[in-house]
């Protein structure tokens, strides 16, 4: 049995995170856009889909992570579902 996030002082988020291709003195990469934080699993997998769909965004990634503030540390991110062109989660 799990400990609960208030006996830990940990809290799950749920993120969309957008990636568009930036170039810069003609090289092109894969940038960071925009980061959205959702309520749950389904709503970042619903964001990332739909934001894969804009024209001037390459890839999109749902994705949670453990997160203790107080702390100020950070669990492993855990890729639940990705569209398009995305960097791996240790790149970001």
């Amino acid at each position: 049995m799990g400990l609960r996030e208030e006996e830990t002082g940990l809290k799950q988020f749920f993120v969309c995170q957008v990636f568009i291709v930036k170039t810069i003195n003609g090289r092109s990469t894969i940038a960071l856009l925009e980061a959205f934080h959702l309520s749950n699993i389904e709503e970042a997998i619903r964001k990332a889909e739909r934001m894969n769909e804009a024209q001037h965004i390459v890839g999109s990634i749902a994705f949670s992570i453990f997160v203790d503030e107080e702390a100020g540390e950070y669990g492993e991110m855990t890729n639940i579902n990705q569209f398009g062109s995305v960097p791996s989660l240790e790149g970001l």
